[in-house]
């Protein structure tokens, strides 16, 4: 609070609020994105390898979208916590049949 006080802002209480978190994870195996995303279904995916070498794949029901990578790489955005987070990863794995 002092370091706000000596730029002239005299705020007695921060709010904080999660709106939304980042979570990186790795499935642990190499991966072939045109085949990926058909095997999620279009309705969920978008894949563009000209414009961005990641699947973007979304999970309404988390509220996450992962950016999934060809090393296995998983980029997870969207959750406000990290159950959701987790859930989401752990539906992906699902999909893919990882245990």
């Amino acid at each position: 609070m002092d370091v706000l006080k000596k730029i002239d802002i005299h705020k007695t209480a921060i709010n904080i609020n999660i709106r939304n978190i980042v979570v990186a994870q790795d499935l642990g195996i190499s991966l072939n994105l045109a085949h990926l995303a058909s095997e999620l279904g279009f309705e969920n995916v978008e894949y563009h390898p000209e414009s961005f070498v990641g699947l973007v794949y979304k999970i309404p029901e988390y509220n996450a979208t992962l950016m999934i990578f060809r090393t296995g790489k998983v980029n997870i955005v969207g959750t406000k916590t990290l159950d959701d987070a987790q859930f989401a990863f752990d539906q992906l794995k699902k999909e893919l049949n990882i245990d």
